[in-house]
């Protein structure tokens, strides 16, 4: 997976787009998926830190994750998700 074939799932699951950043940078509250050299970061951005940092080695694994993650977290009720419930 690569990160315009995640945009379409987050898409297809009614995320919206004000709950994550797959550009990188420190937007509040937002779920970001960001590439910074040879890694691939996945964090929460929050009050200008990332807070629950991972790093992934591939674009794949670091898209994977982050679809369940936020899929996981809109399912929690944290308002992250138009119409329809995320599957």
């Amino acid at each position: 997976m690569d990160t315009i074939e995640l945009k379409r799932l987050l898409d297809a699951r009614n995320v919206t787009p004000n709950a994550y950043s797959l550009q990188g940078g420190l937007r509040s509250e937002t779920c970001t998926l960001a590439r910074a050299g040879d890694v691939w970061e996945v964090y929460y951005s929050e009050r200008g830190l990332k807070t629950r940092l991972k790093l992934f080695t591939t674009e794949s694994d670091a898209c994977e994750y982050f679809l369940t993650w936020v899929c996981a977290t809109a399912r929690n009720g944290n308002g992250w998700k138009r119409g329809r419930s995320v599957k």
